[in-house]
């Protein structure tokens, strides 16, 4: 009994292993501009869930490295990265909407996004957070505010 759970540990870390390889495979292609390998391997990671894998997912999507531009694609796998705590992502998130990229530009949930990414430590969310407000109708900051929770 106690080989089967050994060999089950095993076949366990290894996958993770792998897994983890796969996205150093992207990142390494990424900063080689092989953004047709990176966009393989980062894909490999998001469908298995993998919040890195996501983020990057979606940014190769946002930038057209590797694939086809696309601002929709882009934001579902930054709220799939988001909703698991990514602050990157979160800031993305709060970009495409400050920017309209693929949505309506829409600044009370800009703010939002900028927010969560600015509580995670992020270096410029509560910066860009500002910009929103600075930009804002005294209506539109209620609604941000109320969005978030303030």
């Amino acid at each position: 009994m106690m080989r089967v759970a050994n060999g089950c540990l095993a076949i366990l870390l290894m996958s993770a292993l792998w897994a983890r390889a796969d996205f150093e495979a992207g990142l390494f292609a990424y900063s080689m501009g092989n953004y047709e390998g990176a966009a393989r391997e980062f894909e490999a990671c998001a469908q298995r869930g993998e919040t890195q894998g996501e983020y990057y997912f979606g940014l190769l999507h946002e930038e057209g490295q590797g694939l086809d531009m696309n601002y929709v694609l882009a934001r579902q796998w930054y709220l799939k990265a988001a909703g698991k705590g990514d602050i990157d992502a979160a800031f993305a998130l709060g970009r495409i909407h400050a920017q309209g990229l693929g949505v309506e530009r829409d600044l009370p949930v800009a703010y939002l996004w900028y927010g969560r990414a600015a509580r995670g430590g992020h270096y410029l969310g509560k910066q860009e957070q500002d910009r929103c407000i600075s930009q804002m109708t005294p209506q539109q900051l209620h609604q941000a505010r109320s969005l978030a929770g303030e």
